[in-house]
């Protein structure tokens, strides 16, 4: 099939699955740019100048306002930022040169490729997703974007002057990217300013600018920064009528800190003024970055169902849209984790994410006798989730590859894939307890306590497991059966642990306890066939000729299309009525689902078939017997419609 396809085609497949995995394997990039650019203690770039290695945020030293600080500004100091400045512009070495002159052509070319993918797919895609308009529309800025964080993360080298191009464009393209994917001006607006700042920052570190200045700099930042803050929150505040939104919420903690920063900087605690405003920025990118994350990795997945190769296989449409509800799903916990660990380390509670994972992994809580881990935890969640997707997985493939090509009925491979899935997750609980510490001595004592338990308060619960077990081997009940249960006329749509729901006519559902189905009568329609028969009771006058009235009865039920020839349709005459001669029609039809549609089918064909006879259906009738009346009723009678006919007449003038 794929030969016969035309060669664009097969070149704009190629290029849309290219895409999707190289935008799968770096839709965490964003945030580890940020997670490296800010916290990375051997980038030459994140050496802060107003803080020394190892120096604590709450070290003290010159304060803004005392002679000892103003006396750091001599001569010296120009002739330190000159030869800082001349040092970040001078050529590198020739051996730095000749080890990593190939990490920009690599660059240059990886971003060359993503772009002309880019650019290809979004003029030439037959359908875009929406979580990859904004990437889209700016190629190159996302081949850009991507080559730079490679470089930041993977292709890391010595040479200072090419990590700060390499951090400028890298957030410049970020900001055109950030910018097209927020549909809010005002935001977009406050995002290039925080770039703006970001890359001043950056590039006055990366020239090494003298201790002195770059606390002049802050504190020029924290004064600007904080009335803009206080007035834009404000603003977005009355825009609200009064209330707080996270935009608004964002400018107050703006200008928090640049009050606690410009505190910070005048009573001379300058590392943490400088942390403090640091991790601010930081905070703000990793949260954009991580939201870009997720809009790449949804839009790959959303991409990837659509590709024919993927969204046609059996066990891809056996799973159905749940496949890609999971899958994003998952990838939103891994990039706000990452975001989260990234967060831990700008802030300063961790040197870098590895050592974050592992303090978090190795925390403990005692519950008695026993201790568990955060990373026990986590073992026991992680077994437990894997252990439902592969029920889940093995169910579709089970039901694609096997029950289904051999054509067993729906309800058998309902209770066959319940019995597999309740079995993998008991499987998965076991294990689960066992990662956990929780030994078989403990299970027993466990299985007391449940026991206890059932005693009190769980019986019902327990009745209705059980029972659920009961409708699963010995199938008195099954799903897509068509079942009576009170006067109410349902379809079962699932047989759950505890219930079973039953969709009804009126595509409402009951919840239907399980023990409710064992212990009391159920009318199952088609629980050994479909097969169902439809009776149409029907009265002629008297005085009609019965033999033409069976003949027009048995004709209409030979006629209907869905009536069977075995087991017989019969017209019967069941007897005399107090206004009519009675009759049945009954027929069977093969599908208890249309049996109101051919009751009504009949009725009609039975009605044409009488007017065409002459045969008439009568109304009910009664006759009323007087025994006792007053010998003058009659004349009561025709005197008062003679009275009445003047006003009858005055009324109609």
């Amino acid at each position: 099939m794929s030969c016969s396809l035309p060669q664009d085609m097969r070149l704009q497949r190629f290029a849309s699955i290219l895409l999707i995995g190289l935008l799968l394997f770096c839709s965490l990039m964003p945030a580890m740019v940020v997670a490296a650019g800010e916290v990375s203690a051997e980038s030459p770039l994140v050496e802060r100048p107003d803080s020394v290695p190892g120096e604590s945020s709450f070290t003290k030293g010159y304060a803004l306002y005392s002679p000892e600080f103003f006396a750091q500004f001599r001569p010296e100091l120009w002739s330190e930022l000159q030869g800082n400045l001349t040092n970040f512009l001078q050529k590198p070495s020739e051996q730095a040169l000749s080890a990593f002159d190939w990490v920009p052509l690599l660059q240059l070319a990886i971003a060359l490729a993503i772009g002309s993918l880019l650019f290809y797919r979004a003029r030439y895609g037959s359908s875009i997703d929406q979580n990859w308009a904004f990437l889209l529309r700016h190629p190159w800025a996302g081949g850009l974007f991507i080559a730079t964080a490679l470089g930041v993360n993977v292709l890391a080298t010595p040479i200072v002057f090419w990590n700060w191009v390499q951090v400028v464009v890298g957030a410049l393209c970020a900001t055109i990217l950030i910018t097209a994917m927020l549909n809010r001006p005002r935001l977009r607006r406050v995002i290039m300013v925080l770039a703006g700042l970001f890359i001043l920052s950056e590039t006055l570190r990366a020239i090494g600018l003298p201790q002195p200045l770059y606390r002049m700099y802050l504190v020029l930042v924290c004064l600007v920064a904080t009335p803009l803050c206080r007035a834009a929150a404000r603003r977005q505040q009355v825009r609200n009528n009064g209330r707080l939104d996270p935009l608004a919420v964002a400018f107050y903690l703006g200008t928090l800190v640049g009050i606690l920063g410009l505190l910070a900087q005048v009573f001379g605690f300058a590392a943490l003024a400088s942390n403090l405003v640091d991790a601010s920025l930081g905070t703000v990118f990793v949260w954009l970055f991580a939201h870009m994350a997720r809009h790449l990795g949804e839009g790959g997945i959303t991409s990837l169902m659509r590709v024919p190769w993927v969204h046609d296989r059996r066990l891809i449409r056996q799973l159905g849209a749940l496949t890609e509800r999971r899958a994003k799903g998952l990838l939103c916990l891994v990039v706000y984790l990452y975001a989260f660990l990234s967060l831990l380390v700008i802030w300063g509670f961790f040197p870098n994410i590895q050592a974050a994972w592992q303090s978090l992994m190795a925390m403990t809580f005692s519950f008695g006798e026993i201790s568990l881990s955060v990373e026990t935890i986590f073992l026991a969640v992680c077994i437990l989730y894997l252990t439902v997707i592969a029920s889940w997985i093995l169910q579709a493939t089970l039901d694609s590859q096997f029950l289904l090509p051999k054509g067993l009925d729906l309800g058998v491979r309902d209770s066959i894939k319940r019995l597999m899935h309740y079995a993998l997750v008991l499987f998965g609980l076991v294990t689960a307890l066992g990662t956990a510490g929780i030994e078989m001595q403990q299970f027993a004592i466990l299985a007391g306590a449940l026991g206890v338990g059932i005693g009190f308060g769980l019986q019902n619960i327990v009745n209705n497991f059980v029972s659920g077990l009961i409708l699963l081997f010995e199938r008195p009940v099954k799903v897509g059966d068509t079942i009576n249960l009170d006067d109410q006329w349902g379809t079962i749509t699932k047989i759950g642990l505890r219930s079973t729901v039953v969709e009804t006519l009126d595509r409402s559902e009951i919840i239907v306890p399980n023990s409710e189905l064992i212990s009391q009568k159920v009318t199952n329609w088609t629980y050994s066939s479909n097969i169902s028969r439809v009776v149409v009771p029907v009265g002629v006058a008297y005085g009609s000729p019965l033999d033409k009235v069976l003949e027009i009865l048995s004709r209409v039920a030979v006629e209907h299309p869905d009536t069977l020839a075995e087991p017989e349709s019969s017209a019967i005459f069941t007897g005399f009525g107090e206004s009519s001669i009675d009759f049945e029609l009954r027929v069977w039809i093969n599908d208890i689902g249309r049996r109101l549609k051919v009751r009504s089918e009949l009725g009609q064909a039975i009605d044409r078939g009488f007017r065409e006879a002459g045969v008439s259906i009568p109304f009910p009738q009664r006759d009323l017997h007087l025994r006792s009346v007053e010998s003058n009723l009659q004349e009561l009678f025709v005197s008062g419609q003679n009275s009445s006919q003047p006003d009858n007449q005055g009324s109609n003038l």
